[in-house]
C-alpha cells in the first residue's frame, strides 16, 4: 500500500509498505478520507516523533475482520479515533479519558494517511463509530474535531438562552457556532476577518458576524449583546480560538460578569 511518511516538514515521502494483517478482535479499513489537524502541521510538536504517518481523523470502509468481531461487518463505513480508553480505570471512571494509560498507548496503524489502516482491538471496541447513511466519508472526518467542540461546550456550560461569542471562525470556530445554535443559545455572534469564514458562519447558524478588519469590534458587540454594568459586552459564554494574547484579552473584555471564557487555540 502507499503511505505518506513524514521524515521532517521538508521531507514527506510516499512509500510502499505492506498492508497490515489483522489479528483477533481487530479490523482493517480502506481509507476514504482523512482530516488534517492543526497539530499535524506544527513542526515543534510533530518532528520530534518522526518518522511517522500523520492522520488521526480517518473515515473508511471495513475490508477485513479479525476473529471474534461481531459488532461490525465487511463494508461498514466507520470513523475510528486514533486513541481509545480502557473505560474501566480510575481516570476513565472520572471521565478523564486522555489520562488513561490505555488511551496513551493505543493508536491506529500506521496512521490515517495510508491506503489501509489497522484498527487494534481496543480502538475497535471502545472508539470506532459506524457512520449513518446520511453522513458520508468527508463529513465523517469531522467526528473527532466535533468531539473536541462538544467537550469545550460542556466546559463552557452553555445553556438554552445563553448569549455566545465565538472569536475565530475557522473549522473549529464554525463547529462551535453550529453546536451553540443546536444547544439553544439565544444569540450566537462570530468574529473573524476572512469574508469566506464570516459568510459560512452565517450559513450554519450565527445570528450576526463582525468583520474585525472593517468594524470596531467592541462597539459592534455592545450593539449586539448590550453593555453590562461592571464591564463586558453581555456575552454569557466566550470561545477564543486564536492563540494570541490580544485575542485572549479581547475575549475576557467581552465577557459579562459571571460569564465563562474558553481558550481553545483553533
Amino acid at each position: 500500500m502507499k503511505v505518506a511518511v513524514l521524515h521532517n516538514f521538508n521531507d514527506i515521502r510516499i512509500e510502499d509498505w505492506p498492508v497490515p494483517e489483522v489479528e483477533k478482535g481487530e479490523a482493517l479499513i480502506r481509507m476514504r478520507a482523512c482530516g488534517i489537524c492543526s497539530g499535524d502541521v506544527m513542526p515543534w510538536y510533530i518532528e520530534k516523533k518522526a518518522p511517522l504517518v500523520l492522520g488521526h481523523e480517518p473515515a473508511g470502509e471495513i475490508v477485513a475482520l479479525g476473529e471474534g468481531v461481531t459488532d461490525f461487518q465487511l463494508g461498514d463505513p466507520v470513523f475510528v479515533h486514533h486513541h481509545a480508553p480502557c473505560m474501566s480505570c480510575h481516570y476513565c471512571n472520572c471521565g478523564d479519558y486522555v489520562l488513561c494509560e490505555t488511551w496513551k498507548r493505543s493508536r491506529i496503524v500506521p496512521g490515517g494517511l495510508a491506503e489501509y489502516v489497522k484498527i487494534p482491538a481496543v480502538n475497535l471496541k471502545q472508539d470506532t463509530l459506524k457512520l449513518p447513511p446520511e453522513v458520508d466519508y468527508l463529513a465523517g472526518t469531522l467526528v473527532e474535531p466535533l468531539a473536541c467542540v462538544v467537550k469545550g461546550m460542556r466546559r463552557l456550560g452553555v445553556k438554552p438562552g445563553d448569549k455566545v461569542l465565538i472569536i475565530g471562525l475557522g473549522v473549529m470556530g464554525a463547529l462551535f457556532v453550529a453546536l451553540a445554535r443546536h444547544m439553544g443559545a439565544s444569540k450566537v455572534i462570530g468574529l473573524d476577518m476572512v469574508p469566506y469564514r464570516l459568510q459560512k458562519a452565517l450559513e450554519i447558524g450565527a445570528h450576526e458576524v463582525v468583520d474585525v478588519s472593517r468594524e470596531n469590534a467592541r462597539g459592534r458587540l455592545i450593539e449586539l449583546f448590550g453593555d453590562v454594568d461592571g464591564g463586558g459586552c453581555g456575552a454569557d459564554r466566550v470561545v477564543v480560538g486564536p492563540g494570541s494574547i490580544p485575542a485572549m484579552a479581547q475575549g475576557i473584555s467581552c465577557a459579562a460578569p459571571g460569564a465563562t471564557v474558553l481558550f481553545l487555540p483553533l
